[in-house]
């Protein structure tokens, strides 16, 4: 079974697409595994009977 990937984060002022790392986790996770990522802001994260939301 293949899990997803979350990435906690902060804001960004602007989305250097070539020089972000997540960015390129993100697809590294998609090209190379087959996985999908997702980002959250940390505010936005968060656990109700035992279920994680983002």
């Amino acid at each position: 079974m293949k899990a997803d990937i979350l990435f906690i984060g902060d804001p960004w002022e602007t989305l250097d697409h070539d020089r972000d790392s997540t960015l390129h986790l993100a697809r590294a996770a998609r090209d190379g595994f087959g996985v999908r990522s997702h980002w959250a802001l940390p505010e936005n994260v968060f656990l109700q009977n035992g279920v994680l939301y983002a």
